[in-house]
């Protein structure tokens, strides 16, 4: 092989690589048949988590009952899991390590994970909310969390 046929090769090879990269720009920073147009940004995904926070101090405020969080979580047609218990089950859960507050290994006693799917996308990016309801011995909701996780190819 000789050196022209190398470069053409070569050529060939970054002109199809810069192609794709500017195909994929393309799909996620310009309206296209690819992609809604849809771009969240610190404000975007800021309202959502306030919406929901406040959707859940007026419909479920500390205090509630698992029945009652888990008939909000069914009426909002929330993706939600069963009543996890015991230590073994706050082991798997990374907000429960996040939480700070006094007495937290004492008082919490079950949770029950939820989440939004696609409650933001982003081109090929869906945007799941991520909720956590924490309850006492008595089955009572003592506190709750929200956050973002991300997933695409």
């Amino acid at each position: 092989m000789n050196l022209r046929h190398l470069f053409l090769i070569v050529s060939a090879i970054l002109l199809t690589g810069a192609v794709g990269f500017v195909a994929y720009v393309f799909w996620q920073f310009r309206d296209s048949p690819l992609s809604d147009g849809h771009h969240p940004n610190p404000g975007s995904f800021a309202a959502k988590l306030a919406e929901y926070e406040r959707l859940i101090q007026s419909e479920v405020p500390m205090g509630s009952s698992v029945t009652q969080v888990e008939k909000f979580l069914t009426t909002h047609q929330i993706e939600h899991g069963s009543l996890y218990r015991g230590p073994a089950a706050f082991k798997r859960d990374s907000d429960f390590e996040k939480l700070r507050f006094p007495g937290k290994d004492q008082t919490l006693k079950s949770f029950i994970p939820a989440r939004v799917r696609n409650a933001e996308h982003e081109g090929v990016i869906e945007w799941s909310l991520m909720m956590r309801f924490y309850f006492d011995e008595h089955d009572r909701l003592v506190t709750h969390t929200l956050g973002w996780s991300g997933t695409g190819p």
